[in-house]
């Protein structure tokens, strides 16, 4: 079998896992931060409108919104957004 891209070293993806798993995820602090799966799974409405009105809310600068990373299903870090509401 043919190595990827000419790599020779068959321990190479051992090694991008490893570093992989010593990123620092990125997590918003302070309270009131949610997914948007919370949030639909707390709505009275469909998936759909849901996400529909929290982008509304945030174009309309109710809401803000935090871009970090936190751990997925299989260990790894993953992009996430968190919402919440602004306080005024």
């Amino acid at each position: 079998m043919a190595r990827s891209k000419g790599n020779n070293d068959t321990l190479n993806w051992t090694r991008v896992l490893e570093r992989a798993n010593k990123i620092n995820l990125n997590e918003p602090r302070g309270e009131g931060w949610r997914t948007m799966k919370e949030i639909i799974a707390d709505s009275p409405f469909g998936d759909n409108k849901t996400r529909l009105l929290v982008r509304m809310e945030v174009k309309a600068g109710r809401f803000e919104v935090y871009h970090g990373t936190q751990t997925g299903p299989k260990g790894m870090p993953v992009r996430q957004r968190w919402y919440r509401p602004k306080k005024f």
